[in-house]
């Protein structure tokens, strides 16, 4: 598994769960995928700066790879997908409710996501924990986050 982190307390973060390769995300990817043996990769899961990276992403998915993000990254120049035959993904949590799907399917899939980490299976990521669902700690929450140290996830605990 290949991770990005620029600080070093974050490479070190992401190495510890569980990452082969951790890349700067605020350099050239393809030279250090390249620099470490890697010409392509078969998926590339974007969680932000989807369509700041697009041309790096596109050219170190292999041919007929994938490109899941969450992001939201805005209009997306698709003519580079085209060439590769890749299939792009998205997620966004309430879309099962949104587009009338099984909406008593995501208890479900977060029900095994628990049982998953009961059996250690699946290590969450969560760093910080707040108490009480505020306004206090919903500030709180998002001045950490917003100072761009953070590492892992802040959760707001009910």
């Amino acid at each position: 598994m290949i991770s990005t982190a620029s600080r070093p307390e974050s490479r070190e973060w992401a190495t510890a769960m569980g990452a082969d390769l951790v890349v700067d995300h605020h350099a050239d990817l393809v030279t250090q995928l390249h620099g470490a043996g890697i010409d392509t990769v078969d998926l590339v899961f974007s969680t932000a700066g989807t369509s700041g990276n697009l041309a790096s992403i596109v050219e170190v998915l292999r041919p007929f790879g994938h490109l899941a993000f969450i992001d939201a990254p805005g209009p997306l120049d698709l003519d580079a997908f085209v060439g590769k035959s890749l299939s792009l993904h998205s997620e966004m949590v309430f879309s099962k409710i949104t587009a009338g799907g099984d909406a008593g399917s995501q208890g479900r899939i977060l029900a095994r996501s628990a049982d998953d980490v009961a059996a250690g299976r699946l290590r969450p990521i969560v760093t910080t924990t707040l108490e009480g669902l505020t306004a206090e700690t919903m500030r709180t929450a998002h001045a950490l986050v917003e100072t761009g140290g953070t590492i892992g996830k802040t959760v707001i605990a009910l």
